[in-house]
């Protein structure tokens, strides 16, 4: 069924990736019979048939939801979701539609109902009284049951690292973003969408012409202007390390430095006044600094969107004939990064599978950041150049352990993360003194950021609601200098591609909502979502937008810890700045919602 769409996969492919959707499949099976599982070990004999609706009316529903799509897909070229059935819910000559879906699709309805009698023969002819004899039997069966279907609901798996299993999964096994229908199933989608916020069409702005002035993500051709945007014989390699859990408040701009490794590449490199995550979850990260689109009403690359087309880094450069790999330490499939790298267009990933050695496996999350690094520094080196290789480490995270070896020789605080952060810079350290051994070292640009902030922070302007989005963002090219800008810039996540591909002197549009930093002449915003608010900045100065009205303004440049609400006194520049926030949240919106954020 709707075999054109898919004409790029061969058979085997087709069978791979069918056979990987099983474990979609189960999730949805457990989730609409879960509590007829249950019941089952609770009912007696006699009550055994109060267990047929249990099992006949999900099931159905679940049928329903699946033929409707057979049906849907070609106009939608999506799994339905929680969102197009509220939609759907809303029209009001549905009475009229359904007639018209009947007629047109009555196989659909045929399909459907061959389905129901399916399940009622099963019905007819199970018993579970059979399986289960006694009350010892039954304790026993749950118990073991109890793992197999905690397993089957995370997607297969029980280990800690392993997030469980959501939309963006599918993403490792096809060649596109959009074909992971192929991998998902209906009800799945559905239940996953359950509760994810429904994006808005904003109508700050009726003209689309007034709105792109203000701001737009589509970006020209802007490289900056120094001797490597004129030099482009030799293309720069690119390295982005991202590191586990580092806030500002760990380095040198904080009381206390954790990383002196790092402090000293700070000194070396590009960097600015202020730079901000813009969201508090390393799963965030990625959609951010690789493709410049945060994660704001909702987790993007866990929310039914994770499907749109988008210009990320390593498919914008594949076609500048950059090679492309991703590296993390953790089991492949942890944290749904795999998939997320595929629909970003990584041509390889490397995580603990590929390592191949438990020896030096932390115990919780994957494999210690100092032995995976160098891993890392050599498979690097093995790259075709030019390359484009983002880096993420891990050791910095809860549990917060550092190898035996090395217990005592870093730094401590008043948290357990300090100290694993010293290791991580350590381990940094060590990577560095193994690539500049290398040819490809002096040539490449190298970019250095935390995911996120700690879960902890020290009371002080770290503390504080925008303090807590405070991480390094530096850039560094050995033996080369980069024009900085101005003290006061302030810098995103998701203004570091855009950014580097200033620096690249790529010539070609393309769609992000950052901005290139070494650019002159543009709106300097930061944007943030914590809670129920958005946080808007530009220049020194932070606005809280919330329930569509400003409800305060600080100069956190001079009231760091933001005491001082300034809003009243401060109309016009509240005005402004409100007006500039609109017009992002009417894009972010919009291109997010039509699938329009990519023009490549």
């Amino acid at each position: 069924m709707h075999a054109n769409f898919f004409q790029e996969y061969s058979n085997s492919e087709i069978l791979n990736i069918l056979i990987e959707g099983l474990r979609f499949d189960i999730v949805s099976l457990l989730y609409f019979n879960l509590l007829y599982i249950l019941s089952v070990f609770f009912i007696d004999k006699w009550a055994e048939k109060l267990l047929i609706p249990l099992f006949f009316i999900p099931n159905a529903i679940g049928f329903l939801l699946c033929t409707i799509d057979l049906a849907y897909f070609p106009f939608n070229l999506r799994r339905t979701s929680w969102q197009t059935i509220s939609e759907l819910s809303s029209i009001n000559n549905g009475g009229l539609l359904a007639k018209s879906f009947v007629v047109d699709y009555w196989w659909v309805i045929l399909l459907f109902f061959s389905s129901i009698l399916a399940l009622i023969f099963i019905c007819k002819k199970t018993k579970a009284s059979i399986f289960l004899k006694n009350f010892h039997h039954k304790i026993d069966s749950l118990f073991f049951a109890s793992f197999l279907i905690l397993a089957g609901l995370r997607g297969g798996s029980l280990a800690h690292a392993w997030r469980p299993i959501g939309l963006n999964h599918g993403g490792a096994l096809v060649k596109s973003p959009q074909d992971q229908v192929l991998l998902t199933n209906t009800p799945f989608t559905v239940f996953k969408t359950f509760s994810s916020v429904k994006l808005k069409e904003d109508k700050y702005f009726l003209n689309q012409t007034e709105l792109a002035g203000i701001l737009s993500p589509i970006h020209n051709t802007s490289p900056i202007a120094t001797n490597l945007s004129q030099n482009k014989a030799k293309k720069l390699n690119v390295v982005i390390l991202i590191v586990e859990s580092l806030s500002d408040e760990a380095t040198a701009t904080g009381p206390i430095s954790y990383t002196p490794f790092l402090d000293k590449i700070r000194s070396e490199s590009v960097q600015y006044g202020y730079s901000f995550a813009n969201g508090k979850r390393s799963i965030e990260a990625l959609p951010a600094i690789l493709a410049g689109i945060p994660s704001l009403d909702m987790t993007y690359p866990l929310s039914e969107y994770a499907g749109n087309s988008i210009d990320a880094l390593p498919h914008l450069l594949k076609k500048e004939g950059y090679s492309s790999a991703f590296f993390h330490g953790a089991p492949n499939g942890s944290m749904g990064f795999d998939g997320f790298c595929k629909i970003a267009g990584f041509e390889q990933y490397f995580g603990k599978n590929e390592y191949n050695n438990n020896a030096d496996f932390d115990g919780v999350w994957g494999i210690w950041d100092e032995p995976f690094l160098s891993f890392t520094a050599d498979k690097i080196s093995a790259m075709k150049t030019p390359f484009l290789a983002t880096v993420f480490t891990l050791s910095s995270h809860d549990p917060f352990k550092v190898p035996e070896k090395y217990k005592g020789r870093f730094k401590t605080g008043q948290h357990p993360i300090y100290e694993t952060l010293g290791y991580t810079d350590f381990a940094l350290k060590t990577f560095f003194e193994k690539a500049q051994k290398q040819d490809w070292f002096k040539n490449t640009l190298f970019v250095i950021t935390g995911d996120h902030t700690s879960s902890h922070a020290n009371p002080g302007e770290f503390s504080t609601n925008l303090g807590r989005y405070r991480v390094p963002i530096l850039f560094y090219l050995p033996e080369k200098n980069i024009s900085a800008p101005l003290e006061n810039t302030n810098i995103q996540q998701i203004d570091i591609s855009p950014s580097i591909l200033g620096i690249l002197a790529y010539e070609k549009p393309y769609f992000s909502f950052g901005k290139n930093i070494f650019e002159k002449n543009q709106t300097n915003y930061v944007i943030q979502k914590l809670g129920d608010a958005y946080q808007w900045t530009e220049n020194n100065y932070l606005l809280i937008f919330k329930n569509e009205k400003s409800q305060a303004l600080y100069n956190f440049a001079s009231d760091s810890l933001l005491k001082n609400n300034i809003l009243t006194s401060q109309k016009p520049l509240v005005s402004k700045m409100e007006r500039n926030l609109k017009a992002f949240l009417q894009q972010y919106h919009h291109t997010i919602l039509s699938n329009k954020t990519h023009l490549q």
